[in-house]
């Protein structure tokens, strides 16, 4: 029996490029939206002398913006189902 139920290669190619650039930009998206602001309070804890509170709160802002951004994507997910 020939039970072949993969596509052809070039059957659904942009729809696989855009899948892709999706979730590159998502992976892109969480680890700058967490990472630049623990990364910012760092460099002001090194500047001012005062650690670790910026760094503190750069993590803290660091995951409000984390979870945003995933709030943001799941909303978008659900309104474009492609």
């Amino acid at each position: 029996m020939s039970g072949n139920a993969t596509p052809s290669p070039g059957s659904n190619e942009p729809n696989s490029k855009r899948t892709y650039v999706r979730y590159l930009s998502l992976g892109f998206e969480l680890a700058a939206s967490l990472g630049a602001p623990i990364w910012i309070g760092y460099m002001l804890d090194q500047r001012t002398q005062r650690a670790p509170w910026f760094t503190l709160g750069g993590i803290a802002m660091g995951m409000i913006l984390f979870f945003y951004t995933i709030f943001k994507t799941v909303q978008s997910v659900d309104r474009d189902p492609s």
